[in-house]
Protein backbone atom coordinates (compact mmCIF):
# COMPACT_ATOMS: atom_id res chain seq x y z
CA UNK A 1 0.00 0.00 0.00
CA UNK A 2 1.09 3.47 -0.86
CA UNK A 3 0.33 6.36 0.76
CA UNK A 4 1.08 9.31 -0.62
CA UNK A 5 0.82 13.23 0.78
CA UNK A 6 1.98 16.62 -0.44
CA UNK A 7 4.72 16.16 1.60
CA UNK A 8 5.53 12.82 0.31
CA UNK A 9 5.30 9.61 1.23
CA UNK A 10 5.50 6.15 2.33
CA UNK A 11 4.87 2.42 1.12
CA UNK A 12 4.23 -0.42 3.04
CA UNK A 13 3.89 -4.08 1.67
CA UNK A 14 0.63 -6.15 2.82
CA UNK A 15 2.91 -8.83 4.21
CA UNK A 16 4.18 -6.51 6.93
CA UNK A 17 0.47 -5.00 7.83
CA UNK A 18 -1.01 -7.10 10.45
CA UNK A 19 -4.66 -5.35 10.94
CA UNK A 20 -6.82 -2.64 9.09
CA UNK A 21 -10.09 -1.20 10.67
CA UNK A 22 -11.45 1.73 11.67
CA UNK A 23 -10.98 3.09 15.15
CA UNK A 24 -13.52 3.76 17.54
CA UNK A 25 -13.18 4.59 21.05
CA UNK A 26 -15.96 4.25 24.02
CA UNK A 27 -16.21 7.79 25.98
CA UNK A 28 -18.26 7.13 29.13
CA UNK A 29 -21.05 4.80 28.07
CA UNK A 30 -20.88 6.01 23.69
CA UNK A 31 -18.52 4.71 21.26
CA UNK A 32 -16.67 7.47 19.38
CA UNK A 33 -15.78 6.71 15.74
CA UNK A 34 -12.63 8.52 15.03
CA UNK A 35 -11.93 10.04 11.26
CA UNK A 36 -9.39 7.72 10.99
CA UNK A 37 -8.69 4.41 9.41
CA UNK A 38 -6.00 2.16 11.31
CA UNK A 39 -3.44 0.01 10.36
CA UNK A 40 -1.15 -2.12 12.50
CA UNK A 41 2.02 -3.38 11.46
CA UNK A 42 4.14 -6.64 12.52
CA UNK A 43 7.01 -4.44 12.56
CA UNK A 44 7.34 -0.77 12.79
CA UNK A 45 11.18 -0.84 11.33
CA UNK A 46 10.00 -0.88 7.69
CA UNK A 47 8.20 2.08 8.20
CA UNK A 48 11.36 3.53 9.16
CA UNK A 49 12.68 3.22 5.99
CA UNK A 50 10.12 4.03 3.83
CA UNK A 51 8.95 7.75 4.61
CA UNK A 52 10.53 11.00 4.57
CA UNK A 53 11.72 12.77 7.73
CA UNK A 54 9.99 15.40 6.19
CA UNK A 55 6.80 13.50 5.96
CA UNK A 56 7.46 12.25 9.21
CA UNK A 57 7.49 15.46 10.70
CA UNK A 58 4.14 16.95 8.61
CA UNK A 59 2.65 13.41 10.24
CA UNK A 60 3.64 14.03 14.03
CA UNK A 61 1.71 17.50 13.50
CA UNK A 62 -1.36 16.05 11.63
CA UNK A 63 -1.59 13.90 14.34
CA UNK A 64 -1.99 15.96 17.20
CA UNK A 65 -5.91 15.54 17.85
CA UNK A 66 -5.09 11.90 18.22
CA UNK A 67 -2.71 12.85 20.88
CA UNK A 68 -5.21 14.87 22.44
CA UNK A 69 -7.71 12.50 22.33
CA UNK A 70 -5.49 9.78 24.08
CA UNK A 71 -4.58 11.99 26.86
CA UNK A 72 -8.45 13.21 27.61
CA UNK A 73 -9.32 9.66 27.34
CA UNK A 74 -7.10 8.79 30.06
CA UNK A 75 -5.17 6.47 27.56
CA UNK A 76 -1.80 8.33 27.97
CA UNK A 77 -0.46 10.54 30.18
CA UNK A 78 0.26 13.97 29.63
CA UNK A 79 4.29 13.26 29.45
CA UNK A 80 3.78 9.96 27.34
CA UNK A 81 2.05 12.23 24.58
CA UNK A 82 5.39 14.82 24.30
CA UNK A 83 7.41 14.57 21.03
CA UNK A 84 10.19 12.51 22.08
CA UNK A 85 13.66 13.65 20.38
CA UNK A 86 15.58 11.16 21.86
CA UNK A 87 17.75 8.44 19.26
CA UNK A 88 15.14 5.48 18.46
CA UNK A 89 16.93 2.36 17.95
CA UNK A 90 15.52 -0.20 15.18
CA UNK A 91 15.53 -4.12 15.83
CA UNK A 92 18.62 -4.47 14.02
CA UNK A 93 20.71 -2.37 16.11
CA UNK A 94 20.26 0.66 13.84
CA UNK A 95 20.28 3.73 15.25
CA UNK A 96 17.30 6.82 14.14
CA UNK A 97 17.61 10.38 14.68
CA UNK A 98 15.92 13.73 13.67
CA UNK A 99 12.21 13.68 12.99
CA UNK A 100 12.12 10.20 11.85
CA UNK A 101 12.86 8.86 15.31
CA UNK A 102 10.39 11.36 16.63
CA UNK A 103 7.58 9.95 14.21
CA UNK A 104 8.59 6.48 15.01
CA UNK A 105 8.30 7.10 19.22
CA UNK A 106 4.93 8.83 18.20
CA UNK A 107 3.69 5.60 15.93
CA UNK A 108 4.63 3.33 19.19
CA UNK A 109 2.46 5.94 21.71
CA UNK A 110 -0.51 5.89 19.58
CA UNK A 111 -0.07 2.35 19.05
CA UNK A 112 -0.02 1.81 22.86
CA UNK A 113 -2.99 4.54 23.38
CA UNK A 114 -5.39 2.90 20.28
CA UNK A 115 -3.24 -0.22 18.87
CA UNK A 116 -2.46 1.21 15.49
CA UNK A 117 1.00 2.48 14.12
CA UNK A 118 -0.57 4.35 11.07
CA UNK A 119 -3.63 6.50 11.10
CA UNK A 120 -4.79 7.32 7.37
CA UNK A 121 -7.47 10.84 7.84
CA UNK A 122 -10.65 10.07 6.30
CA UNK A 123 -9.71 13.22 4.71
CA UNK A 124 -7.44 11.78 2.42
CA UNK A 125 -9.76 8.91 0.91
CA UNK A 126 -12.20 9.08 -1.93
CA UNK A 127 -14.91 7.25 -0.29
CA UNK A 128 -16.24 7.05 2.95
CA UNK A 129 -14.18 5.48 5.93
CA UNK A 130 -16.39 2.11 5.81
CA UNK A 131 -15.77 1.63 2.36
CA UNK A 132 -12.48 2.46 2.26
CA UNK A 133 -11.57 -0.30 4.89
CA UNK A 134 -13.31 -3.13 3.45
CA UNK A 135 -11.34 -1.86 0.33
CA UNK A 136 -8.35 -2.08 2.01
CA UNK A 137 -9.10 -5.65 3.23
CA UNK A 138 -9.75 -6.67 0.43
CA UNK A 139 -6.35 -6.04 -1.03
CA UNK A 140 -5.20 -7.08 1.74
CA UNK A 141 -6.73 -10.64 1.51
CA UNK A 142 -5.79 -10.80 -1.59
CA UNK A 143 -1.93 -10.28 -1.76
CA UNK A 144 -1.81 -12.24 0.81
CA UNK A 145 -3.12 -15.12 -1.21
CA UNK A 146 -0.51 -15.27 -3.78
CA UNK A 147 2.22 -15.33 -1.15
Amino acid sequence: IKYNHRYGHWLISWQQIQRISLIRETSVLTQIELPYLGIKLKNIDDLAAQISPRLANRLIHEQKPLMSLAVMQGLLSFEEAQLNFNFFTLSSGQIIKGPLAAFLYHCQTLHQAFGFHIYLPESSMDRDLVGFCSLLKSCMTSAKQYD
